[in-house]
């Protein structure tokens, strides 16, 4: 599920995404491949299970040691593989957004770990995800026309993948397989959401594990605490934010697989602020907290 709201501060909206914590996924440690900046690395990620984020990754690009290059994260609904296929064309697809990333202390090897924008990947679900690189271009395992590769633990699949040089056009070269080389970082199970980007400016917001086909309220407030709701459909509900500056900003559907995302602008009333999720069910579940950057 995808909206886009207009009111900058119905974005304001959900929890910063910090550290690397998480279930590790491997995939190759090396790689006997590579092309140019500007080219695109495509995979899918399926849940074996609960509903997850992946919210770090480490990927192998073609920069020297400890050089700065960004990655863009492009995600939709089903697989994203292919030739002819998704990844000809940007229909389906949405950009969570770009994150800076510095490659590691070996000359074309594994970069350290990036913080992406959150991927949310609904219980049972599959999710294209095709990965932009800038300055620097990806390396990769593959050479050939080799199956594609399957990594995966009781929690997330990972098929890979694709590579592609004029990325979301029928031009340029396309390569099967060529496989990530590095891992992914998720976090299962449970009710999270995340923002990525900037504040003031373009926040993208995230949530998966939510209660499917429900109303989420999107609750702000200037400070954590323990406030339990006084009235209303979630009475009696505890929340992690205080009373000080507390307000509904926005009501939002959770989705058919209780994940989904919403982009749009944070203005900045809501800088250094924290929000939190709230379904509203019976009993109603709130989601985890975060300061908004």
């Amino acid at each position: 599920m995808r909206k886009t709201l207009g009111l900058a501060a119905a974005l304001s909206l959900c929890v910063a995404a910090t550290g690397a914590s998480g279930d590790v996924l491997d995939a190759n440690p090396t790689a006997n491949n590579g092309g140019s900046a500007g080219w695109a690395l495509y995979f899918d990620l399926t849940s074996n299970g609960p509903g997850l984020a992946v919210t770090h990754m480490t990927t192998a690009n073609n920069g020297v040691a400890f050089s700065s290059f960004s990655v863009e994260i492009f995600v939709r609904s089903g697989s994203g593989l292919g030739n002819p296929g998704p990844g000809q064309s940007m229909a389906g697809w949405t950009s969570l957004g770009t994150a800076p990333a510095t490659q590691g202390a070996e000359n074309s090897g594994i970069s350290d770990v990036i913080d992406i924008p959150d991927i949310a990947v609904g219980p049972g679900e599959t999710v294209g995800v095709a990965v932009l690189f800038s300055t620097n271009g990806p390396r990769y395992f593959g050479t050939g026309s080799p199956p594609l590769q399957i990594f995966e633990d009781a929690n997330l699949k990972l098929t890979t993948g694709d590579s592609r040089s004029a990325p979301f056009t029928t031009g340029g070269s396309f390569f099967s397989s060529r496989g990530l080389t590095g891992s992914l970082t998720y976090e299962a199970g449970g009710y999270r959401c995340s923002v990525t980007g900037e504040c003031p400016g373009t926040v993208s917001v995230a949530w998966a594990g939510a209660q499917p086909n429900k109303q989420q309220a999107l609750v702000f407030a200037a400070s954590q605490g323990n406030l339990v709701v006084p009235s209303g459909p979630c009475q009696g509900t505890q929340l992690g934010l205080s009373a000080q500056g507390i307000r509904i900003i926005n009501t939002i559907g959770t989705g058919g697989n209780g994940t989904g995302n919403v982009n749009g602008r944070a203005g900045t009333g809501a800088c250094g602020g924290y929000i939190q999720l709230v379904t509203i069910s019976n009993p109603c579940e709130a989601s985890n907290v975060g300061q908004i950057p």
